[in-house]
């Protein structure tokens, strides 16, 4: 069928779905035009500028989304330097 008359329907299909990070999505972050990255060096970002370019990476993201984000990308082995 078509999707507009799938939508239209209260008859949908209930199908599981599974939701994950891949090992390459990190490249997703590496827009240019963000803060603190740098196309000729180093990309030495403060925690305040990655928080900040989650907020605009993830801008139609919910909150869930972004905190996970957050989460995976942290380095909690170098907790005072984040």
């Amino acid at each position: 069928d078509q999707v507009e008359v799938l939508l239209n329907t209260t008859n949908l299909p209930k199908k599981e779905l599974m939701l994950g990070l891949v090992k390459n999505e990190g490249t997703y972050f590496l827009v240019y035009g963000m803060p603190g990255f740098n196309m000729t060096g180093d990309s030495l970002i403060s925690r305040n500028d990655f928080l900040e370019g989650i907020l605009i990476a993830m801008i139609d993201d919910s909150d869930i989304s972004r905190e996970t984000t957050i989460f995976q990308y942290t380095d909690w082995n170098d907790v005072k330097n984040r």
